[in-house]
């Protein structure tokens, strides 16, 4: 979990756009001493500049979740909540 945190809060500084990853809640396991998490859980906010950079942030986050979940052979999914698209800017002449 702290590495695929790290890495998120990392992905701004891969593009050459803005971008904003914010994490937002993390949870790890329940309270039972003695045992190994069963579970993991990392929610974040995530911006950037329109919506092919967003699509582009979030297909690279995807990816690094997968590998790092691939690596220590875990199951790894993904949700997401309130998507928006960029709205136009309006330029108002005086």
């Amino acid at each position: 979990m702290a590495e695929i945190i790290k890495a998120l809060v990392a992905l701004p500084k891969e593009f050459g756009f803005f971008t904003l990853v914010t994490v937002i809640h993390a949870r790890l396991g329940e309270v039972a001493f003695g045992t190994t998490p069963g579970l993991v859980e990392v929610m974040a906010t995530m911006r950037a500049a329109g919506d092919e950079g967003m699509e582009r942030l979030l297909a690279r986050a995807r990816e690094l979740a997968e590998n790092h979940a691939l690596s220590e052979r875990l199951d790894v999914s993904f949700s997401y909540r309130d998507p928006f698209t960029v709205l136009p800017t309006i330029s108002r002449m005086s």
